[in-house]
């Protein structure tokens, strides 16, 4: 089997360039089982070892609905540095008296690094275990906002189905060490290798989280990406990112 796969990545915050904007209903029919570590490794290598063509600047906000319905918005900016052999996810988010920051490093073939501060401080380097601390009061943990689980040893290509009119990859993710979760189930986007949606389990193997990108806009020519949700189902909260136009 060859898998058809383009060096594209698409962050959970930042743009990637997508050949339809309509998505049809998903289309329900039983797909075999792949169940091909292999592959699998080779899929989220290419996920991490992709990276954006050039330095840009997002603007946007979270709407953060807790469970008993109320709804607070937080702005966010988000900014990428690309460098020779690494690129930089930077995110900041909140009030300027209490703004959090993440830098998040990311290397073809190595682990991602992390950097964190509170209240304007300079981002400090950041103990892995500490990664899965919620960002900026949003559903979305730092972890989560540096794809952590694409660089989990553990990586098998499950099946390839449809979701949301897509064909799409079905990669399921497990860690060495059971961490906030003991695996991730996501939908690669087979054309251009972007992120449709994803599940996280919690480490008694119930769902915890569901992530799903919700809308894109052309800008410039180019798809990006203006919506995700992300639903906690153990809070019974909900976040959604949403972008306006990029900066330069």
């Amino acid at each position: 089997m060859k898998l058809r796969i383009r060096s594209r990545w698409l962050v959970l915050l930042l743009a990637v360039a997508l050949p339809r904007l309509v998505w049809a209903a998903d289309i329900v029919t039983p797909a075999p089982l792949l169940n091909d570590p292999v592959a699998g490794r080779a899929l989220a290598a290419d996920v991490c070892d992709a990276r954006p063509a050039a330095n840009a600047e997002y603007h946007g906000f979270f709407k953060i609905r807790q469970r008993d319905g109320s709804v607070t918005t937080v702005p966010l900016v988000s900014r990428v540095l690309v460098a020779d052999k690494s690129w930089q996810a930077i995110y900041q988010a909140g009030p300027s008296n209490a703004v959090e920051s993440l830098e998040v490093t990311h290397a073809a073939g190595l682990s991602n690094s992390y950097r964190y501060a509170r209240n304007g401080a300079a981002p400090a380097p950041l103990p892995l275990p500490q990664i899965w601390q919620p960002f900026a009061g949003s559903d979305f943990s730092l972890a989560d906002l540096g794809m952590e689980f694409f660089h989990w040893p553990r990586q098998m290509l499950v099946q390839d189905e449809m979701r949301k009119g897509r064909a799409c990859h079905v990669l399921e993710s497990r860690p060495a060490v059971t961490n906030d979760y003991c695996r991730v189930r996501s939908w690669v986007d087979v054309e251009s290798g972007g992120l449709v949606m994803a599940e996280a389990y919690d480490p008694t193997n119930q769902r915890a989280k569901e992530f799903e990108v919700k809308g894109f806009k052309k800008v410039n020519d180019q798809w990006q990406l203006q919506e995700m949700e992300i639903r906690n189902l153990k809070k019974r909260s909900r976040t959604v990112l949403n972008f306006e136009e990029p900066q330069k």
